[in-house]
C-alpha cells in the first residue's frame, strides 16, 4: 500500500469539496488501487507554475503517489 498526496485545480475548489476522491481512497477504487494513507492535499493556482513544487513537498512528506484530480 502507498502513501497519496492530492493536487486540485483552484477553478474547482468552491465547487468540489473532494467528496469522490477522498471516498475513492477510502475504497481503494478509481485511481486510489494502491492507496492507503493521504498525506496531504495542494490546491494549484494558475497558471499552474508551482505544481511541480507542490508535488516534492508532498514527496517530501512521506507521497509515494501524487493524485490529480481529474479537475485538473
Amino acid at each position: 500500500m502507498k502513501q497519496i498526496g492530492i493536487i486540485r485545480c483552484e477553478k474547482n475548489e468552491t465547487q468540489c469539496p473532494l467528496t469522490s476522491c477522498l471516498k475513492a481512497l477510502d475504497q481503494g477504487r478509481e485511481g486510489f488501487q494502491d492507496g492507503d494513507g493521504l498525506v496531504g492535499i495542494f490546491t494549484c493556482r494558475c497558471p499552474g507554475d508551482g505544481v511541480a513544487d507542490m508535488a516534492r513537498i508532498l514527496k517530501s512528506k512521506g507521497a509515494e503517489h501524487i493524485h490529480f484530480c481529474t479537475c485538473m
